[in-house]
């Protein structure tokens, strides 16, 4: 299990290599939604989202030869972008592994970063078994981008980040696809600060997490739909179930047009744009997702890698 040592190592590997985001306050969001809520700013992170946090902690705990070898991921955009750039920063070869869903936008950031992109299957979970499959062919090493404790422990370094700025923090609130974001955020908190509560948010039409926590089990969507991309998981990994089920205050699920609409709020009061991932936990809150938190509630934007053409499209 991953705690918050793991995390305090994550963030003394990290520091210097990513961004420290800032937290922002939007007072005309606070008094819209008449909470204390304070904007966790990852879409102004080195790559445009959290994923490479936990993607540098990992890539710096391998071997040479490993490294050597190359590196290969399945990614629906954020983690694949995280691999492709640490990857390109450390002269290292890069395979990304992407469903069709994913933005031509994110993909030619991609190829930006000299990775090679291989586009196979309707879904991230599609996606992941081929990157293994190409792991086992050609020799490469494998990061997944969610169910690994490195990963996780550099995804947790958001949550040490939010409280070092806001110590008064009473819950913070983020999205979920495989769960790598959750699994750091409570890794980081829940064992020794257990006042603040943590609050998972899918999208209504890819809650793998949700139901899996509601059997106690990761379980498998037979389909998903969903314009938050970056959440579309069919099944989440077993690692995160096992961390965010027994620990997570609540999951949220929120509907398309709730993303979309926080996305524009997000954009009309604070100027920053969100990929629809990145808004799915202020269109949580906008839906009274934590009525029960009267203090300080941190909110996690994700992510900001999304074409200016598709972000006026998707709020106009």
């Amino acid at each position: 299990m991953v705690n918050q040592n793991e995390v305090l190592k994550a963030a003394g590997v990290i520091v210097g290599r990513v961004n420290r985001t800032p937290c922002i306050v939007s007072e005309a969001i606070n008094r819209r939604l008449g909470k204390n809520i304070v904007l966790k700013l990852e879409n102004r992170q080195k790559t445009g989202a959290f994923k490479v946090r936990g993607v540098t902690n990992k890539i710096n705990s391998l071997t040479d030869e490993q490294k050597g070898r190359g590196l290969i991921c399945a990614s629906s955009g954020n983690h694949g972008l995280g691999v492709a750039t640490v990857s390109h920063e450390l002269g290292l070869a890069a395979t990304v592994v992407i469903p069709v869903i994913t933005p031509d936008y994110k993909i030619n950031k991609l190829k930006e970063q000299a990775a090679r992109v291989v586009i196979f299957g309707e879904s991230y979970n599609e996606s992941l078994a081929r990157a293994r499959e190409l792991a086992e062919e050609e020799g490469l090493t494998f990061l997944h981008g969610c169910d690994d404790p490195l990963i996780i422990a550099g995804q947790g370094t958001v949550a040490l980040e939010i409280i070092e700025d806001y110590p008064d923090t009473d819950c913070i609130v983020g999205p979920i696809g495989g769960g790598g974001l959750v699994s750091g955020l409570l890794a980081a908190v829940h064992d020794t600060n257990p006042a603040v509560a943590v609050i998972g948010v899918q999208a209504a039409g890819a809650a793998s997490m949700y139901e899996s926590c509601r059997v106690g089990y990761p379980v498998g969507l037979p389909q998903i739909d969903t314009v938050a991309e970056g959440i579309a998981v069919k099944k989440p990994g077993e690692l995160n179930v096992e961390i965010i089920c027994p620990r997570v205050a609540s999951i949220a699920l929120v509907t398309d047009p709730q993303i979309i609409a926080a996305m524009r709020l997000l954009y009309e009061e604070t100027g920053e744009q969100a990929e629809a991932a990145g808004a799915a936990a202020l269109a949580a809150l906008m839906q009274g997702a934590a009525a029960g938190h009267s203090g300080r509630i941190a909110c996690v934007v994700s992510g900001g890698n999304i074409a200016p053409d598709q972000f006026t499209r998707l709020i106009s």
